[in-house]
């Protein structure tokens, strides 16, 4: 995405209101099953289902099969699914111009109109009847339909999925550790956001992969696991990676543009062509690691932080993150507010950043 970046100075506040978050973990059988049917439709490529290029419905395929009766039904959700959401492809695409910069933007998560009613149900039933108010009538036959159709194979995975209602139980009496409240109290401090928040994690079936995969949506934190495979993984440094892109979605409009402008003047590596391709990759992303995994895991887990070995699986944001952290830890301990001149000295390590890499490249020619 081509993008300017005009440099000017905005006054943010340096005082806010401590906000309060509260979290829960929750299995949602219309959750989960939203979750399995929009991935293996692939509707989305690459966004949402973060499945190594279909692996939802590649899995589908060798356990169910998938007739050329399914495959229409599909491409009909599919359509569906692109008329339903607003905003399709921003950030993804490069359509500009894009007012949060380097930031996740707060539009983005009630940009869906169809997951969230599956999000905030227990059951189908409690969805549809949600539905039937947004969608258009033959729309809502269809959708209705949709899942009447796949239900004998969807209800297999469901089957699979039981162990997740043990694991939110014993994951439900660990959050409630006040501390940990209290920490993203601060750290919505840090960026200057003063919302109240509850925040509800939801479990659901993940393909057998070598990873899980996690992202915000408003107030719900969608987690994709492989209920076999990864029950036993401990989950609450991913959980809290994403809260924090959730607070970082609630900074004030005008202090977003300030530091992503500060950090650009201080990094002219990162160029608009960097910027539209990688946009939540260059700062929002480790930022991400830098406080909801090494920060947290340092105050909560010291044990499981692990600064030899990968916190990302993209090395620019797991190697950034770790340079970030210092300066975030600095402010944090001094009871400093995300600010310009925060951006201006990640830009400054952004630069040096590449300048030594691009080193590197040059020695090996």
């Amino acid at each position: 995405m081509l993008l300017k970046i005009f440099v000017f100075i905005v006054s943010i506040p340096s005082i806010v209101l401590a906000s309060s978050i509260s979290i829960s973990v929750k299995y949602s059988e219309a959750a989960n099953t939203f979750v399995i049917m929009d991935c293996v439709s692939g509707w989305w490529d690459k966004t949402f289902c973060q499945d190594e290029g279909g692996a939802y419905q590649r899995y589908w395929i060798d356990r169910f099969g998938l007739s050329p009766e399914e495959q229409a039904l599909l491409k009909k959700y599919d359509a569906l699914r692109q008329q339903y959401y607003k905003g399709l492809g921003l950030p993804k695409d490069d359509i500009g111009p894009y007012k949060d910069v380097l930031f996740a933007k707060k539009s983005g998560m009630n940009e869906d109109q169809i997951a969230p009613a599956f999000y905030g149900s227990d059951n189908l039933d409690q969805a549809f009847k949600k539905l039937e108010k947004i969608l258009a009538k033959d729309d809502f036959e269809f959708l209705r339909n949709f899942y009447s159709h796949f239900k004998p194979k969807y209800e297999v995975l469901l089957k699979d999925s039981e162990p997740f209602k043990t694991k939110v139980e014993d994951l439900n009496k660990k959050i409630r550790n006040k501390n940990y409240s209290s920490f993203f109290s601060k750290i919505s401090k840090y960026y200057s956001v003063d919302e109240n928040m509850n925040y509800v994690v939801l479990y659901n079936w993940y393909p057998p992969l070598d990873r899980d995969s996690a992202f915000p949506a408003d107030k719900f934190l969608v987690f994709q696991q492989n209920p076999k495979k990864h029950i036993k993984t401990k989950d609450e440094d991913v959980i809290f990676h994403e809260i924090v892109h959730t607070i970082s979605a609630r900074q004030p409009q005008k202090q977003k543009e300030a530091i992503s402008n500060a950090f650009l003047k201080s990094c002219p590596s990162v160029n608009d062509k960097i910027v539209g391709q990688y946009r939540g990759r260059i700062l929002e992303e480790p930022l991400a690691v830098a406080i909801g995994q090494i920060e947290f895991l340092k105050e909560f887990f010291p044990e499981r932080l692990k600064l030899d070995s990968k916190l990302y699986n993209n090395p620019w944001i797991s190697s950034f993150a770790k340079l970030v952290h210092p300066i975030v830890k600095d402010e944090l301990m001094k009871n400093l507010n995300f600010s310009e001149e925060t951006g201006k000295k990640l830009g400054f390590l952004c630069n040096e950043f590449f300048q030594a890499s691009s080193f590197m490249e040059s020695a090996q020619k």
